[in-house]
């Protein structure tokens, strides 16, 4: 008898497992069901996409995981804030998953293309603490677009005209791991007849490590030149190490000797410092502003600038430079034949802000300055 019940209940026991196995796949098929219809059905994905907060998408068409389009995407930021972007498209979104995220998974993008980004920015009020480095810079996904595109970008950042033909590889990390960075490989980006190429990346924890390697190359079509400036970045994000170097041959002079221009940079920045720049130093040869300036006057500047701590607390900066074509504002040109000489900034590398009283000390400058029939000598000395 017990024989039976055990057999009886083993029966039911396996029908309820049966029953359990075909709701849990059921259920399955509905959450594939439902996951599919708001990847690929483009009616699910107007939807979705209308339940994002502080996101409004206007024409969506096709699914978010197929070719997904829109004429319109705004998102809000702090203090009424926009960005806008006109005609969105993108390609062959997947979800990836990843152990080191915080969401253990990242996104990835084949391609992200945008007409126009219009950006519209509040500033809040001036925060009195100073600025500190972050501990870690990694977002809790990993995001990765293959091939971002904008036609032109917007924004009182950088002036009236537009940033345009970006084209790059953007990697944005999702773990706080001693490797894991922030990258982008730029392929191109054009800025008032400047083509910007290279790559940077920053850390995501640790000191932060920062690398870059830029290729600014351009024309000025005023003056008939064409040049290069070469940037290298190195440190970390509390203090930068940056070198530059600019070659530029012009067309056009305004002196006699040859038109090839020359300039080296070499410094030390703290990003989220007061006052950023703690050591400078730049050697300059034959450099006319008004080829690498829109609207800057002609000159013809050679010589040394300096920037050194002094001590714990102050900078010293030290000038020795020449304009060979010194002459009068009116006349496009800066009227200093030369100023060498050097002055003290007190407590330049202590201030917390930059509206603190600024105070010199030892002040020790030369200036010659155009007049008739030679140039006239001028001297400033102060203890």
């Amino acid at each position: 008898m017990s024989g039976v019940r055990v057999l009886g209940w083993s029966r039911v026991i396996l029908r309820a497992l049966r029953w359990l196995g075909v709701g849990l796949l059921t259920l399955l098929a509905v959450l594939v069901g439902g996951v599919w219809l708001a990847a690929f059905h483009p009616g699910v994905t107007a939807w979705a996409v209308a339940q994002i907060p502080g996101v409004k998408v206007s024409g969506p068409q096709g699914g978010l995981m197929g070719h997904f389009q829109a004429d319109e995407v705004d998102i809000a930021l702090p203090r009424e804030g926009q960005l806008r972007l006109h005609k969105v498209s993108w390609r062959g979104l997947r979800l990836r998953p990843s152990l080191s995220a915080a969401w253990h998974f990242g996104v990835h993008l084949d391609a992200l293309s945008v007409d126009r980004v219009d950006v519209r920015w509040v500033p809040g009020p001036a925060d009195p603490k100073p600025l500190q480095v972050p501990n870690q810079l990694n977002l809790p996904l990993n995001v990765s677009v293959e091939r971002l595109q904008v036609q032109e970008a917007h924004a009182s950042w950088w002036g009236a005209q537009p940033l345009q033909g970006l084209d790059a590889r953007v990697s944005l990390a999702g773990s706080a791991l001693p490797w894991s960075r922030h990258s982008l490989k730029l392929q191109q980006l054009r800025w008032q007849g400047w083509l910007l190429q290279g790559t940077a990346s920053v850390g995501t924890a640790g000191k932060l490590p920062v690398k870059a390697a830029l290729k600014l190359s351009g024309k000025a079509a005023a003056q008939g030149g064409e040049g290069t400036l070469k940037l290298v970045a190195g440190g970390t994000l509390a203090r930068v190490d940056l070198d530059a170097e600019l070659n530029w041959q012009g067309a056009a002079s305004p002196s006699p000797r040859p038109p090839q221009q020359q300039a080296r940079l070499q410094a030390q920045v703290a990003p989220f410092m007061a006052w950023p720049v703690r050591q400078a130093s730049a050697d300059m040869k034959a450099l006319n502003l008004a080829a690498l300036l829109p609207g800057g006057p002609q000159t013809d500047l050679s010589g040394q600038i300096s920037l050194a701590p002094q001590g714990q607390a102050d900078l010293r900066l030290k000038v020795d430079v020449r304009n060979a074509v010194a002459g009068a504002w009116s006349a496009g040109r800066v009227p200093l034949n030369s100023l060498q000489g050097g002055l003290t900034w007190r407590g330049a590398q202590t201030i917390t802000r930059l509206s603190e009283p600024w105070r010199f000390g030892a002040v020790d400058l030369q200036a010659r300055l155009p007049a008739a029939p030679g140039p006239a000598l001028a001297q400033m000395r102060l203890q």
